[in-house]
């Protein structure tokens, strides 16, 4: 499936060999022409496994914006069982570089069927070429196993990945981590007039959006809770458009660079489709969500984005989202004098945690939610809606019991949503059966109480007229903590306890 041809290797010009941290690195500017019959100078460095003895898998680590080839991302492989290669493919301007390791482009070539505004739109096609020129040079080494090579990129490498992919039948894994929100849209034409040839040129060839249902190696793709820049629900949309096995991690807490746990989850990845090593085991899926409810008004609207631009902001919804909405929302409660409190963005999905042992650093690996950033910091404008309000979603991640069940809370913590609380209500969605035990439990400054649940699915009212033994009149201002117990089949899981979830100095209704 690999494109015109024209693009193939025809020369290796040799840089240097050198010696870093006992691995040995090759250097050299692979060439190659465009469609035009343009030379294309590409540079890239290669390593042999730690320890080499033959062939070993291979990883071809593709770098993020402003970054270039770097040799502490071979090393890392290499001293992990894998050669590993990589390329400059000048995304972004990095000034600081050494000129003499740039890859050459062909004069001319930004603004091609791209966003003239946008070099590394115009560069994309030259860099799918310069993965299959990348994977020319490997297949006569003899230090790599040209039948089991793997994709990983990072950030813009991780965009670079998807679109390799798609065209390139020899690659057999793929790692994109993180990615870059708003590119797995579908593209269009930015020139004007733009000539029919070309524009269907980069709908068929250049598109990832259109061409992603080509992939055909497994596919695991990677991002953090908190990552600003890898919009959730647009990787989930371009992710339920692959035929081939693929699987979405989320790392909780996670901003846009490389995790501990990304990095566990990668190499676990590449050893099992590209080294014969175990399956990645499945993850549980459980989820929950929570509300506040404050009398005579709306208390809680969830606002998400399953196919439209997060700045269309009438598109508000009461109540909890449904279980596997791929998008992504904000909480706004509402109250009688018509204020309003809305929460900063949160990504709705379910939690997803990743049992790897002890080469997982944080056991409570899951998902949450998707903390925004203000417009004012990064002038995006599908964060502008944050200026509205302060507050912030919390949540928790437990594990108990035999099979590991992983379960979130999207709870309210800040101190401003716990104005005339009347009630709390908890959205359920656990695997079948349902639940054969809920419990809730409460602590207050007076003490600890307790209660027992409906046994069932869907949205459970918690009413403190249900806990014996509380005082009259206790509002929900004066809980300090709440916390959801239960088990499914023998298994127990918890949810919480939520610290803080209604108390607030001097907020109507109790006391902190």
């Amino acid at each position: 499936m690999t494109p015109n041809r024209a693009g193939a290797l025809t020369r290796v010009d040799p840089v240097d060999r050198v010696d870093s941290a006992g691995i040995a690195i090759e250097s050299a500017f692979l060439v190659f022409s465009d469609d035009l019959g343009r030379e294309c100078r590409v540079y890239a460095a290669r390593c042999a496994a730690h320890g080499y003895r033959g062939a070993s898998p291979v990883v071809i680590h593709l770098p993020g914006g402003t970054q270039t080839v770097a040799h502490q991302d071979l090393i890392w492989w290499a001293r992990r069982g894998f050669a590993c290669a990589s390329f400059d493919w000048q995304i972004g301007a990095y000034p600081d570089h050494d000129p003499a390791r740039k890859s050459i482009w062909p004069e001319g070539t930004k603004g091609q069927c791209a966003d003239t505004a946008d070099t590394a739109q115009a560069v994309m096609p030259l860099a799918i070429r310069s993965v299959g020129v990348l994977i020319d040079w490997l297949t006569s080494w003899p230090a790599a196993d040209a039948q089991r090579i793997g994709l990983a990129g990072i950030s813009w490498g991780g965009y670079l990945t998807w679109a390799a992919a798609a065209w390139e039948s020899r690659v057999r894994a793929l790692v994109p981590v993180y990615g870059c929100g708003g590119l797995f849209e579908p593209g269009h034409p930015c020139r004007s007039p733009v000539p029919q040839p070309l524009a269907e040129h980069w709908a068929r060839w250049w598109d990832p959006f259109g061409t992603v249902d080509q992939i055909v190696a497994p596919v695991c793709f990677l991002s953090g809770t908190n990552d600003f820049f890898g919009i959730h629900d647009h990787a989930h949309r371009l992710l339920t458009r692959v035929g081939a096995p693929h699987r979405r991690s989320l790392v909780a807490n996670a901003n846009h660079h490389l995790s501990a746990g990304e990095s566990a989850l990668a190499l676990a990845w590449m050893r099992q489709h590209l080294a014969d090593g175990p399956p990645v085991p499945p993850a549980p899926i459980v989820a929950s969500a929570g509300e506040v409810c404050a009398p005579g008004a709306t208390a809680v609207a969830w606002w998400w984005t399953p196919g439209s631009e997060r700045g269309d902001l009438d598109c508000w919804w009461p109540g909890t989202p449904p279980a596997g909405v791929g998008g992504s929302c904000f909480a706004r409660a509402t109250y009688a004098d018509g204020s309003t409190q809305t929460s900063a963005p949160m990504t709705v999905a379910a939690a997803a945690g990743d049992d790897l042992g002890d080469r997982w650093p944080d056991p409570r690996a899951g998902f949450a939610s998707q903390w925004g950033m203000s417009s004012t910091q990064f002038h995006r404008d599908e964060f502008t809606i944050t200026d509205l309000g302060g507050g912030r979603g919390r949540w928790t991640v437990e594990r108990a019991g035999a099979g590991g069940l992983d379960v979130v809370f999207r709870g309210l913590a800040d101190p401003r949503w716990n104005r005339d609380l009347a009630g709390l209500r908890i959205a359920l969605d656990l695997p079948d059966p349902a639940p054969t035990r809920l419990r809730v439990d409460i602590r207050l400054l007076a003490g600890e109480y307790a209660a027992d649940l409906p046994r069932r699915q869907g949205v459970i009212a918690v009413d403190l007229a249900d806990f014996p033994g509380l005082p009259p009149n206790t509002a929900w201002s004066a809980v300090r903590a709440l916390r959801l117990t239960g088990s499914i089949a023998g298994n127990a899981f918890t949810i919480g306890p939520i610290e803080r979830l209604i108390a607030a100095p001097g907020a109507r209704g109790g006391r902190a």
